[in-house]
């Protein structure tokens, strides 16, 4: 047996020192692994080019007309008279928001489309709130560089950018980040968490059980009223109708959505979640950075765990109308009460 009587004869202050070195070395070896494999997994979101005016086709700004047979009001592009850019309103450093969109792009076309849910995520970290707010698509707004216009078309004009400057001019809310996915990735994201369970009235059974959906695929489908587990081409289809309740039910059905997969994704294990992100992460396009990503996750974490997350929509009840403003089928809301509310519901109290 080999002499260790030379331990004995180390100062205590030399063993203690030479013991942290090596759970330090082997810490900083940990990192090292764990930040490459970070790195790596985040080098799978797709990053957009640099946003600039879109190339589109010759006939997407096909100019609107009034439905055949239509008599009623109408409302000269100028004179509506939008309200001034407000100063940030809605930005403090115990919030970060964050839009989801959902482009309306499918899977034939290579450019850049229009928004069809706009929906920002407030994570207030003083009050330990998630408020998923939705804004309709087709609420008239100013988009800078463009005029008025319904507010989908800021994302196909100009991006994540112009959408963000869309938001700040009309209402004052600063975006932090946005992140976006299309209908095909939207389709895998409820695929590859097993489905989400989502409450269905008879009326709407109905119609997605009778409606021709483009791209989807219908087979098999046995909808019934009361809590179904629908897969990706069923839960797109939710998302998607309009026919009932129009665009305010629509973008209620959104956020529901929005919230059943945050609440599959809050019951997994961490090699379940693992294996989610290798599988999401290539459908996902954000303009932050992997180190906003890693300081956002480990942020916003301790909100997500938690169970305080409630919805809303703008424009609110009694603050709109809707009407034509020229050819174009808008809701014409009053900017100024909707800034307000913003300001009541996302600012830390």
């Amino acid at each position: 047996m080999k002499d260790l009587n030379w331990i004995k004869n180390l100062p205590w202050a030399r063993i203690g020192m030479i013991s942290l070195c090596s759970v330090l070395s082997l810490v900083l070896i940990v990192m090292i692994f764990a930040t490459a494999y970070i790195e790596q997994m985040l080098g799978l979101i797709v990053r957009p080019p640099v946003e600039s005016e879109a190339t589109l086709p010759s006939d997407f700004y096909t100019k609107p007309t009034l439905p055949s047979g239509y008599t009623g009001p109408t409302i000269d592009p100028s004179g509506v008279t939008l309200p001034p850019e407000p100063d940030i309103i809605v930005a403090h450093d115990q919030i970060i928001n964050i839009m989801l969109v959902g482009q309306d792009r499918r899977e034939d076309e290579n450019y850049r489309t229009r928004s069809d849910a706009m929906i920002l995520c407030t994570f207030n970290k003083q009050d330990k709130t998630i408020t998923l707010t939705s804004f309709m698509r087709d609420l008239y707004v100013n988009i800078p560089g463009h005029g008025g216009d319904k507010m989908n078309a800021a994302y196909a004009y100009g991006g994540m950018s112009l959408l963000s400057k869309t938001m700040k001019e009309n209402f004052g809310v600063q975006v932090d980040a946005t992140v976006e996915v299309d209908f095909s990735g939207f389709k895998k994201v409820v695929n590859t968490l097993g489905g989400v369970d989502i409450h269905l009235t008879a009326a709407e059974v109905d119609y997605m059980m009778t409606t021709e959906w483009d791209e989807l695929n219908t087979d098999g489908w046995s909808l019934t009223p009361g809590i179904n587990r629908l897969n990706g081409d069923q839960a797109l289809a939710y998302s998607r109708i309009r026919a009932i309740g129009y665009d305010f039910e629509r973008t209620e059905r959104q956020r529901k959505v929005i919230s059943a997969v945050l609440a599959k994704c809050k019951s997994m294990n961490s090699a379940q979640a693992n294996a989610l992100l290798w599988e999401l992460l290539p459908m996902v396009t954000t303009d932050m950075t992997n180190s906003q990503i890693t300081n956002y996750a480990l942020e916003l974490f301790p909100l997500l765990a938690s169970n305080s997350m409630t919805t809303q929509r703008i424009p609110i009840e009694g603050s709109y109308t809707e009407t034509y403003v020229g050819p174009l089928d808008v809701v014409l809301a009053d900017t100024e009460i909707n800034r307000q509310f913003l300001i009541e519901t996302l600012m830390p109290k």
